[in-house]
């Protein structure tokens, strides 16, 4: 079970011998001095939109401060490790690059919307890696869109904005 916090996503094991694991300032960031966000009833920093996306092996944390992370359930590969399940942060939208190019507003994530894209295929199969679209709704009615797909051969998940 995958539960949130304000800046953390912790992984609570189903067995003694499975301990907790838990990550914390998952998708913080730090508000430019010279930007007012309008005044909310909850806090911005609270990974409140939560999406599961089985096909993929996903979920889909979102904070009110107008991030996402997505985040793949593992499995330790080395016998050493104590746990035996954990999960990792495959990548925080919009990136880096996105902000340095002011892509994201400065103002409150209002929802997240994850679905599979039509495509072209046979007989009802599909050519290819099954895509996906993943949008990201603000408080300014824009919206930042992402194909998201994960590679049949080597399992990598691969994420371009549109």
């Amino acid at each position: 079970m995958i539960r949130t916090y304000d800046m953390a996503i912790e992984l609570i094991g189903g067995d003694d011998d499975n301990p907790g694991i838990m990550m914390d300032y998952v998708i913080h960031q730090a508000k430019p001095s010279n930007v007012s966000v309008p005044p909310l009833a909850y806090s911005p920093e609270r990974l409140a939109h939560l999406l599961h996306v089985p096909e993929l092996s996903l979920v889909v944390a979102g904070s009110g401060c107008g991030r996402v992370a997505l985040v793949t359930l593992t499995r330790p590969t080395n016998p050493r490790y104590s746990f035996k399940r954990g999960f990792k942060i495959e990548a925080v939208l919009p990136t880096a690059a996105d902000e340095d190019h002011r892509i994201r507003p400065l103002c409150p994530l209002l929802g997240v919307a994850f679905g599979p894209i039509p495509s072209a295929g046979e007989n009802d199969r599909l050519i290819g890696e099954r895509r996906y679209r993943l949008m990201l709704h603000y408080y300014d009615l824009r919206i930042l869109s992402y194909e998201v797909y994960r590679n049949i051969a080597n399992q990598e998940l691969s994420i371009f904005w549109v």
